[in-house]
C-alpha cells in the first residue's frame, strides 16, 4: 500500500515537470516583437504597427489573433497603475508562419478616442496553434480638448466629494458647537436671574424689617423684577432650541444603542471575531456614555429654566 502511494506521488512530480518542460520549450520555441515598441499618439489618431512572429520549433503554425491588456502607470500626472481592461482581437484570416521564420503583420490601428492622457503599457499576447508569445507596447497619450475637460471634470468632482465631506462633518461640529453655546448662555443667564431673585427676596427681608424706606423700596423692587422678567424672557426663547438639542441627542444614543445591539448579534453568530466587536462596542459605549451625561446636564438645565417661571 505504501509502495503503491509512493509511485503515485512519483507520477505526479513527473507530470507536472513533464507540463513545465513542455510549456518552456513551447515558449522558447514562439516569440514576439512590436515595432515600434513606444509610441506617442493621440485619441483618435491612427497607428502603423509591424507585429513580428519567430517560430523557431519544427512544426509551422498559425497567427489566429491577438488579446491587449491595457494598463496604465501615469494618468493626468498622477503615478496611477491600474489595469483598464483586456480586449481581444481576432483575424479574419489566420496566418501562417513556417519553421524557422519569422513573419511580420503589419497593422493599422486607430487609438480608441476615449479622453485619458498620460502613460500606458499595453501587453500583447499573440494567440497561435503552436501557443502564446508576448510582448508589451509603451503609449504614452497627449492632452486633448476631451482629456482636459475630463481632467477638469474629475477635480471638480473631487473638490465637491472633499467639499461635502466637509460640510458634514463642519455640520455636525456646528450643531455640537451651538448647543453648548446655548447652554453657556442659559448657564449664564440663570446666574443672573439667581441673583436678582436673590436681591429681591433680601429687599423685601429688608423692607419688613424697616431698613428699607417705602419708596427706595418700590424703586429696587421694580428694577430687580424688571430685569428677573427680561431674563426669563430670553430663557424662553433658548428653551425650544434646548428641547430640540434634547430630541437630536435622545435620537444618537438610540442609534448607538441599536449599533451595540447589531454588533453583539454579529459576534453572536461568528460574524465578526469577539476582539474586533468589543473594541467597537467599548468604543459605542463610551460615546454612549458621553451622550448621555450631557443629556442628563440639558434636562437639568430645562427644568431650572421652567421652575423660574413666575
Amino acid at each position: 500500500m505504501k509502495d503503491s502511494s509512493t509511485a503515485v506521488l512519483l507520477l505526479t512530480v513527473l507530470v507536472l515537470l513533464a507540463s513545465a518542460l513542455i510549456h518552456t520549450s513551447a515558449q522558447e520555441r514562439l516569440t514576439a516583437s512590436i515595432s515600434p515598441s513606444s509610441i506617442s499618439v493621440k485619441p483618435g489618431e491612427r497607428v502603423s504597427l509591424i507585429l513580428t512572429i519567430r517560430n523557431m520549433g519544427d512544426e509551422p503554425i498559425n497567427v489566429t489573433g491577438i488579446r491587449l491588456s491595457v494598463l496604465s502607470e501615469r494618468m493626468f500626472g498622477v503615478s496611477l497603475e491600474t489595469g483598464l481592461g483586456e480586449y481581444p482581437i481576432p483575424f479574419e484570416k489566420s496566418v501562417k508562419v513556417d519553421p524557422g521564420q519569422e513573419k511580420p503583420i503589419k497593422r493599422t490601428v486607430e487609438v480608441p478616442r476615449v479622453p485619458l492622457a498620460g502613460d500606458f503599457r499595453i501587453r500583447i499576447a499573440v494567440e497561435t496553434t503552436g501557443g502564446i508569445a508576448y510582448t508589451q507596447l509603451k503609449v504614452h497619450m497627449g492632452y486633448t480638448t476631451g482629456a482636459r475637460l475630463l481632467l477638469l471634470l474629475l477635480v471638480l468632482i473631487v473638490f465637491s466629494l472633499i467639499y461635502l465631506i466637509y460640510r458634514t462633518i463642519k455640520g455636525r461640529i456646528s450643531k455640537k458647537k451651538r448647543t453648548k453655546k446655548r447652554i453657556s448662555r442659559a448657564e449664564e443667564l440663570i446666574k443672573k436671574r439667581d441673583k436678582y431673585t436673590k436681591l429681591l427676596n433680601k429687599l423685601e427681608e429688608e423692607r419688613s424689617e424697616g431698613r428699607v424706606d417705602e419708596e427706595g423700596y418700590r424703586k429696587l423692587r421694580d428694577e430687580y423684577e424688571s430685569r428677573i422678567s427680561g431674563v426669563q424672557e430670553e430663557l424662553e426663547r433658548l428653551l425650544p432650541l434646548l428641547n430640540e438639542d434634547i430630541k437630536r441627542v435622545t435620537s444618537e444614543v438610540s442609534k448607538l444603542e441599536d449599533e451595540v445591539r447589531e454588533l453583539k448579534a454579529r459576534m453572536s453568530v461568528g460574524e465578526i471575531s469577539k476582539r474586533a466587536a468589543m473594541s467597537r462596542i467599548k468604543q459605542k459605549e463610551k460615546m454612549m456614555k458621553e451622550k448621555k451625561n450631557f443629556l442628563s446636564e440639558m434636562k437639568v438645565l430645562v427644568n431650572r429654566i421652567r421652575n423660574g417661571r413666575g
